[in-house]
């Protein structure tokens, strides 16, 4: 620290001396002394408060990564970060990075999704013509719904349909959506640089955008991403028209809760809708849903094709597809 003093010059005027001999180069007369101080009380209020501003800044940094677990919300983290550091990426680069990153992960879950969607439109016309059966002969007894239910499985058996695989891609991206969620908006509290990581209108990462700009583009992607999807795979019926009806609410949503989340996490959304948009336009590219295996498989076609079918109701022989063990068992329980 520097120790300043008044001593009298020449002329009877108190000038600040230095008493330290650490400085040496100090001014040496009056009009020096005089000359600098005047500089410093005549210097530019903005240059002062830019100097101010970059020394809170260096104070300010981010968390050591190194300090991270394992935990879904660590690795995120971990992940943005990497992609900021090591490849020298903006922060809202890196959020797009890091869901394109997860987008890919569940390709392999989407791609089984849509085999399962092409086997259910094979298996429509059996599944319908079994329904208009159930309307004209309504079962009466728990022993004619069991017959019915059996012939249901029967003909999801032979066309290799499995319900449980059209909900794998929502079952996985339900986890990644909260863990993205809250993994943002706990970064844009701890990492100082968010507030200059955005680009464009939204520079802050770490606060809403103000312009509500964000938000809007958020909502119109996923109301894209929605209609867009590929419905070729899907039978036309009342619960898809439904599901999309409440896609369509679920994007109008979005707007009011991105208008109150920093601005990372409305990046991501619009991230991870456009990479899902991508995606539905590969699949439309000639070849590829049968590069991807996404067609009715020879052996299941095989199959349904060699199964006796009932001309005037179109459901599989019960001859081979029988269901008679299952109803002697619930009868024997019923005595």
């Amino acid at each position: 620290m520097r120790a300043l003093s008044a001593s009298a010059a020449p002329g009877g005027e108190n000038v600040p001396t230095n008493e330290s001999s650490s400085v040496t180069a100090t001014p040496t007369t009056a009009e020096e002394q005089t000359s600098a101080a005047s500089s410093w009380w005549t210097q530019d209020p903005s240059d002062v408060e830019s100097a101010a501003n970059a020394a809170s800044a260096m104070n300010l940094q981010d968390p050591d990564p190194s300090a991270l677990g394992y935990s879904p919300m660590d690795l995120a983290t971990a992940a943005i970060d990497y992609f900021h550091y090591a490849s020298d990426l903006p922060w809202w680069l890196s959020i797009v990075a890091v869901a394109g990153v997860l987008r890919l992960s569940v390709l392999p879950l989407t791609v089984l999704q849509m085999r399962n969607q092409t086997r259910m439109v094979h298996m429509t016309p059996e599944i319908q013509a079994l329904q208009a059966r159930m309307q004209e002969r309504p079962a009466e007894t728990q022993d004619e719904q069991l017959m019915y239910q059996q012939q249901m499985m029967n003909i999801q058996a032979r066309h290799g349909v499995k319900v449980w695989t059209s909900i794998l891609p929502a079952l996985a991206q339900l986890p990644i959506f909260l863990t993205m969620f809250w993994t943002l908006r706990d970064m844009a509290a701890a990492y100082p640089s968010f507030a200059h990581g955005g680009t464009l209108w939204f520079p802050n990462l770490a606060e809403a955008d103000p312009t509500y700009g964000l938000p809007i583009v958020t909502a119109l992607s996923f109301i894209a991403m929605t209609e867009l999807a590929p419905q070729g795979e899907m039978p036309n019926n009342e619960n898809a028209q439904r599901m999309k009806l409440v896609m369509r609410v679920v994007a109008v949503s979005m707007v009011p809760i991105a208008m109150t989340q920093p601005a990372a996490i409305a990046v991501y959304w619009t991230a991870s809708n456009a990479f899902s948009l991508m995606q539905t336009f590969f699949f439309r590219i000639p070849g590829a849903k049968e590069a991807m295996g996404i067609t009715l498989l020879p052996e299941i076609a095989a199959r349904a094709a060699a199964t006796p079918v009932d001309a005037g109701t179109g459901v599989a022989d019960q001859k081979v597809y029988s269901n008679k063990p299952r109803r002697q068992r619930f009868s024997r329980r019923q005595e």
